[in-house]
């Protein structure tokens, strides 16, 4: 927990972005550290990137002055499972879909690719996100073994 905590506190002043953020890793996630850190990270840069809004407009819009941050990883026998959420300016569901798939960097090819070697043939993945201006967005990666 707490080096994914430095992690984002490292990338918020990075960015320039204040941040608050909520932690939870299931203790399956333990053992899979080389895949937690071969993805959160672009999840996390992800959500600071289009999440970043002035401190004015977040409280004109009610919002506390820094964005927020969840980050949970799930485990169970099924598979594992990672979100990343926020509450920042969130973008167009058109620009979305353009940045998630062919993306301007390396970030998320750089997920499914290593969600997709923890799968291996027997598994499936899934890379999914949602979100609307102005409310936020959610990543999920998943990984489902059968």
């Amino acid at each position: 927990h707490e080096a994914v905590a430095v992690f984002v506190r490292r990338t918020s002043v990075q960015c320039g972005v204040p941040a608050t953020w909520e932690i939870r890793l299931a203790p399956g996630w333990l053992a899979e550290q080389a895949l937690l850190w071969d993805t959160l990270p672009h999840l996390v840069r992800n959500a600071f990137s289009h999440g970043r809004e002035p401190a004015a407009h977040r409280l004109a819009l009610g919002k506390p002055e820094a964005l927020r941050l969840r980050i949970r990883a799930h485990a169970s026998r099924a598979g594992l499972r990672l979100l990343v959420a926020d509450d920042g300016a969130g973008v167009a569901a058109a620009r979305a879909e353009a940045d998630l798939w062919a993306g301007r960097g390396q970030g998320v090819p750089a997920v499914r690719a290593a969600l997709t070697a923890r799968a291996g043939s027997g598994g499936r993945v899934s890379l999914r996100w949602r979100g609307r201006a102005g409310r936020g967005a959610l990543a999920r990666a998943c990984i489902f073994f059968f």
